[in-house]
């Protein structure tokens, strides 16, 4: 991860309210939590090791309690997209998040999501293995990508994400 300026919550804010973030007040509340905030660029392996979203509607492909880093997610949403069951809820529609993604890559050649926006790991979250960063925002963008990456539509580039976070991972980032 390399960490390319600080920034304010205002332009966090403006960003995510540019993309029509349907869970907004939720985001900002968790980027206001922390001190520091920061524009980083993810290699492929920060991006693989982001903690997915836990609640029941992706629990077939995400268990509370397993493994949720994106990679291992992206993997298990594609075995449920092949053998038919990719439907999950009505916001949860793993063709749909496919077809997207697709449709990005064909119009994107620089294959860059929208900035995504990270904080801290918290509560069973820190336990799970490689894991730095938990995904705030974007999970659909990113799960879609990285079933993309693992299927070879794609190769991955570097993305961007905004950082919420104390004060140690915020200088752990700025040296890694």
């Amino acid at each position: 991860m390399r960490v390319i300026r600080s920034v304010s919550i205002d332009e966090i804010e403006d960003h995510l309210e540019s993309l029509g973030n349907c869970n907004h007040s939720d985001n900002m509340g968790r980027v206001r939590e922390h001190p520091f905030h920061a524009l980083v660029e993810l290699d492929e392996s920060d991006f693989g090791n982001l903690v997915f979203l836990a609640n029941s509607t992706v629990r077939p492909i995400c268990p509370c309690m397993g493994d949720r880093r994106l990679r291992k997610v992206a993997e298990c949403a594609l075995e449920k997209l092949k053998a038919g069951n990719g439907y999950l809820g009505a916001n949860w529609d793993l063709a749909k998040v496919a077809e997207k993604s697709s449709a990005f890559l064909r119009d994107n050649e620089a294959a860059c999501l929208p900035t995504l926006v990270l904080r801290d790991l918290r509560g069973s979250e820190r336990k799970i293995p490689d894991a730095r960063w938990y995904l705030q925002d974007g999970c659909h963008r990113a799960l879609g990508y990285s079933m993309k990456v693992l299927e070879g539509e794609a190769v991955y580039s570097k993305q961007t994400a905004f950082v919420a976070t104390a004060g140690e991972k915020f200088s752990q980032a700025a040296t890694s």
